[in-house]
């Protein structure tokens, strides 16, 4: 699906030959780092209950890691968060809240891109209605485009408002 968004946005920057940027962020482990309060609100705002969330999180900073390889479990283990060091903090991979949290994380900072009128615009060739696409996500890895508002527009304001809205995502 990915791909298809993508190809449209291709198609559409040749036909109407105007000035365009996509880039690929790599938040390089950025799942993993997930503060545990923005997932907290996240969650909340989606509905999950604050008891809950405050199990999950309390159960991810309890854990006990350990390194899996095919000769066995390692001996060394680092967690739970000693009393007075701050808690482990991520959504880790493995763990169920992970996909959603971030899944939901990421749908929360393309609203924000989209009010903030960052994303390209798409016109429905069938039915004339008007997307509008802030990035493509998997993961955390995501692309954001950005095309010109007019045909005159020039290369350095396109530039400006891609640069912008990689900086508001990271």
């Amino acid at each position: 699906q990915a791909l298809m968004v993508k190809l449209l946005f291709y198609d559409t920057v040749r036909i109407r030959k105007i000035r365009a940027v996509m880039q690929s962020n790599d938040a390089v482990n950025c799942y993993n780092r997930i503060l545990h309060v923005i997932l907290s609100i996240v969650f909340q705002r989606a509905g999950v209950p604050k008891e809950h969330v405050e199990t999950a999180m309390e159960t991810v900073d309890n854990m006990v890691h350990q390194c899996r390889t095919p000769f066995g479990d390692s001996d060394a283990t680092h967690g739970p968060s000693a009393p007075g060091e701050a808690p482990q903090q991520g959504a880790f991979q493995g763990i169920g809240f992970g996909p959603a949290g971030y899944a939901h994380m990421s749908s929360v900072m393309n609203d924000a891109l989209r009010e903030g009128d960052f994303g390209i615009k798409l016109t429905s060739a069938i039915t004339n209605t008007e997307h509008r696409l802030a990035s493509i996500c998997f993961v955390d890895d995501d692309d954001q485009a950005e095309h010109a508002r007019t045909p005159d527009e020039p290369m350095r304001n396109v530039l400006y408002r891609a640069q912008n809205a990689s900086d508001f995502w990271s």
